[in-house]
C-alpha cells in the first residue's frame, strides 16, 4: 500500500520560524561567540551573588583585616617600625615608634590575631572595627621591664580609619592593657 500523500520529513524538521530577540540580534552583529557570552553572564551573577551575599564592602573589609594582620605581624615579630607605619596620622603624632615599642612591652604584649570566634569586621564609611585577640605574658615583671608567667589571651577590637587610600589603625579596645593613646 503505499500513501498517496507523501510528506517531505526535512520540513517537518526544520525549525519553526522565531522571532530574533534584540540581544540575539546585537550579539550577532558583534560575531562574539556564544561560549564568551555565556561566561560574561555567568561571571556577571557570581559577581552578584558575592555581592549579595558577602556585602558591597567586601574588597574595603578584606584591606582592614589585611592592615590588622601586617600589624600584628610587624608586632609579634619585634618590627616596630613596620607597625608604627600602620598607625593612623592623629596616632602618630601623638606616639613615637620607640613609644609604641614601650607600650607594647609595658603591656606585656606577644602577639595579635584576628578573633575569629564569632567574627564580625564592622565597616561604616571610613572606619572600621575589628574584633582581636590579644596574646599578653600574665605574671609577674621581671627587673629588665619584661615579663615572665604563663601567655593568656585578651579579647578587644582595633578601629581602623581610612587614611590616604589605605586602613590606618585608629585605637585598640582591651580590658587588660592600653597599647595606643586614647
Amino acid at each position: 500500500m503505499t500513501n498517496p500523500d507523501p510528506v517531505d520529513v526535512r520540513k517537518l524538521l526544520a525549525p519553526l520560524p522565531v522571532k530574533e530577540s534584540w540581544a540575539s540580534r546585537a550579539v550577532r552583529r558583534l560575531n562574539l561567540p556564544s561560549r564568551l557570552i555565556a561566561g560574561v553572564i555567568a561571571v556577571v551573577v557570581v559577581v552578584g551573588i558575592l555581592l549579595v551575599a558577602f556585602g558591597v564592602d567586601f574588597p574595603s573589609k578584606l584591606q582592614a583585616v589585611d592592615t590588622v594582620k601586617t600589624f600584628c605581624g610587624a608586632e609579634t615579630d619585634g618590627k616596630y617600625d613596620v607597625a608604627y607605619g600602620l598607625l593612623s596620622a592623629r596616632i602618630q603624632r601623638q606616639m613615637s615608634v620607640d613609644d609604641l615599642q614601650e607600650a607594647s612591652k609595658a603591656a606585656h604584649l606577644t602577639g595579635c590575631a584576628l578573633n575569629v570566634s564569632g567574627f564580625s569586621l564592622k565597616v561604616s564609611g571610613a572606619t572600621a572595627t575589628v574584633p582581636m585577640e590579644f596574646e599578653l605574658i600574665l605574671g609577674n615583671s621581671s627587673p629588665n621591664g619584661g615579663a615572665s608567667g604563663s601567655v593568656g589571651t585578651s579579647k578587644g577590637t582595633m578601629t581602623l580609619v581610612r587614611e590616604g587610600g589605605g586602613w590606618r589603625i585608629d585605637s585598640t579596645t582591651s580590658a587588660d592593657f592600653q597599647l595606643l593613646p586614647a
